[in-house]
């Protein structure tokens, strides 16, 4: 048997050659005679720990930093493997190109190619976000940047700062942020005249640099070149680095000049919905007697002029809180109802539209009445609401049920024809209106209604006392919100106000203070194309918090933000 053994052995042998033939037969052929093998259980060996380091940069073909470069393609190579799917327009080159990239991606290499012209004496920087991932665990190399010029020197100069939003605050991720070239000779700021010709730079032209904001909304512009530049920041939605229709937007009014040796100070830029030219988007009759208009922007300024003139009492104009849609009400015999809209707060683009309405035929809708809020505090507004224009409330048929039975006199709020109003009493009630109480356009009345109103006791109940003291020399607007954002109160003064909120449910609050600078009573977004920045809003530090059966006192002062924006 033994020499059977070694027989086979060396047949096997010649045919396994080589190191690996040696090592298969020595599996094949087990251990060698004396020794004892036992039956310990087995395991695949260890992987060693995991994979943590991203794929760094092995060559490059020319090589990063290259001056006087001509070429039109790039090749880099990587010391492991990438993942081949997805992310090619994470790849991105400053200064833009009109085409942009071709990307080609094999095992360890990523190849870069172009069809335009490149810029003379200009330095060029690809990045390339979260493309670079290794095939096996994902990781990113997102720090790599692929740097060349066409000059014989690299650009040196850097620019960073922040968007945030300018109305609520907070960072804006994603929006890129542009550096503009100026030639010789242009004017240091733009138009300050909505009547000179609107500035095309961001409609026709690409960014000489741009970034994409991160997720806190900062910014870094790289490898620049010395000149003057206008700095801007736009939503790039179509991804072609032009700018389209009116998206959010921020700036700085002032020119920078770059400078070798000059260190630039980091920028916060507030960013804004620029508000359109007035246009009317639609108009449409929704009921009986009542037609929608649907306008590009707030209509606080917008004249409505019946064309020709009807009676007070069968046409008027309501302006809900969305300001940007309106409501005409007309119940005459006109076959058409001819409208005049006015509109001259911009001079450039000023509105002046006769429109013509058909009305909507059928019976007029059956009234429909609601009372709210159901839970309120002593003193507190219970408005009755109706879906019709009312005529009238009749106080012999309204009656509060309670402790005592007392007759309800509501009373109308001349600027909403659809509302009544009164005050809440100290206690739990019911509030009834008897069938024809509610009077209504179309001859339309009420059927019986009632609703229960809960008040809430005093010791629920708390009250706030805010000063704000501010520069005398500025108009003011103070905002004061719930924890949602919602608009509870606001206030427009000069100098100095103190705000005194009694009876309030407890409850957290915030206040803002904008700087009312063309004081017409609201806040106003920038607006480019008038070198107008958004108007400052800013928040107060501290929440306001009400505390049951407790009255609290806040102060504020505030100095104003005249202060040009510093260079």
């Amino acid at each position: 048997m033994k020499k059977v053994f070694k027989q086979s052995g060396r047949t096997l042998r010649r045919v396994l050659r080589g190191a690996v033939g040696l090592a298969a037969a020595a599996i094949l052929l087990g251990p060698p005679a004396g020794v004892v093998s036992s039956c310990a259980t087995q395991s695949a060996p260890s992987g060693g720990p995991r994979d943590s380091l991203p794929p760094e940069l092995d060559t490059a073909f020319p090589a990063n930093g290259k001056v006087n470069f001509q070429g039109t393609r790039i090749r880099l190579r990587f010391n492991e493997y990438l993942k081949r799917q997805g992310g090619s327009q994470q790849i991105r080159v400053s200064p833009p190109l009109k085409n942009g990239l071709t990307v080609e991606s094999r095992g360890r290499e990523i190849k870069l190619s172009w069809e335009d012209s490149l810029k003379p004496q200009t330095t060029y920087i690809i990045s390339f976000g979260q493309r670079l991932k290794d095939l096996n665990e994902g990781n990113v190399n997102d720090s790599l940047r692929y740097v060349f010029s066409t000059g014989d020197y690299l650009d040196s100069l850097a620019l960073e700062g922040r968007v945030e939003e300018a109305y609520r605050g907070g960072p804006v991720s994603d929006i890129l942020v542009g550096l503009y070239r100026l030639p010789a000779g242009a004017p240091d700021s733009l138009s300050q005249s909505e009547k000179e010709p609107r500035d095309s730079m961001l409609y026709q032209q690409l960014p000489d640099y741009y970034a994409l904001t991160d997720k806190e909304g900062r910014f870094a512009l790289q490898y620049l070149r010395a000149g003057r530049y206008r700095l801007v920041a736009f939503q790039d939605a179509d991804g072609d680095f032009k700018l389209r229709g009116w998206p959010l937007m921020a700036f700085r009014t002032d020119t920078l000049s770059l400078q070798p040796g000059r260190e630039m100070p980091s920028f916060t830029l507030r960013a804004s919905t620029p508000r359109p030219p007035q246009k009317l988007y639609s108009a449409r009759a929704v009921a009986v007697g009542k037609w929608q208009l649907a306008f590009a922007r707030p209509t606080d300024s917008l004249q409505i002029q019946p064309v020709p003139p009807v009676a007070p009492d069968s046409g008027f104009l309501e302006r809900p809180g969305n300001k940007d849609t309106l409501f005409y009400w007309y119940r005459g015999g006109r076959d058409s109802l001819g409208l005049r809209l006015i509109d001259s707060s911009r001079a450039e683009a000023p509105l002046d539209t006769l429109l013509y309405l058909r009305p909507r035929r059928g019976d007029p809708p059956a009234l429909k009445l609601n009372i709210r809020p159901s839970q309120t505090a002593a003193g507190d507004t219970l408005w009755l609401e109706s879906n019709l224009p009312l005529l009238a409330v009749d106080s012999s048929r309204t009656r509060r049920l309670g402790r005592d039975t007392t007759p309800v006199h509501w009373r109308p709020r001349p600027d909403h024809r659809r509302r009544y109003w009164l005050r809440a009493p100290p206690r739990d009630h019911q509030l009834v209106l008897d069938p024809g109480a509610v009077q209504a356009w179309y001859g339309r009345k009420n059927d019986s209604l009632g609703q229960q109103i809960k008040v809430l006791p005093q010791e629920e109940l708390g009250s706030l006392r805010l000063k704000v003291v501010a520069d005398s020399c500025c108009h003011y607007l103070l905002q004061i919100v719930d924890a949602d954002e919602e608009l509870l109160t606001t206030r427009t003064f000069r100098g100095q106000t103190e705000l005194h909120l009694k009876n309030r449910p407890a409850g957290k609050l915030k206040a803002y203070l904008v700087q009312d600078q063309n004081k017409d009573g609201y806040w106003t977004p920038g607006f480019y194309w008038q070198n107008r920045p958004p108007e400052p809003r800013l928040a107060y530090p501290e929440t306001l918090e009400i505390r049951a059966n407790w009255e609290q006192s806040f102060e504020w002062k505030v100095k104003g933000e005249n202060a040009p924006e510093t260079p």
